[in-house]
């Protein structure tokens, strides 16, 4: 498995000027966003065309609002993840990360 490594990482308060300074006004290609609520617009608002959010998680425990048309005029998806869910359905591919990884 080829694992990647993050170049940047950043709070959640800053991460929306932060990156799109680094980049230049030209957005990050993922997310990965733990927070939900306010965060993920700002997500949106620092993510370039074909980029990816993935919603792993809701610790702001507020609704993610966006539209339709945040996503596919710009042909960027979300993509959700949950550890507990993997956990129950597909054990095995925790597992077998697991392994991986010790």
């Amino acid at each position: 498995m080829n694992l990647c490594r993050a170049k940047y990482t950043f709070t959640y308060e800053e991460f929306q000027e932060e990156s799109l300074k680094i980049t230049k006004k030209k957005g990050l290609d993922i997310v990965f966003d733990s927070v939900a609520g306010e965060v993920t617009r700002k997500s949106l608002n620092c993510l370039k065309e074909y980029g990816k959010i993935v919603q792993f998680g809701n610790s702001s425990g507020d609704i993610a609002i966006f539209n339709n048309t945040d996503v596919h005029s710009s042909c960027r998806s979300f993509i959700g993840f949950s550890l507990g869910t993997t956990r129950k359905l597909r054990l095995d591919y925790i597992q077998s990360i697991a392994t991986e990884v010790s």
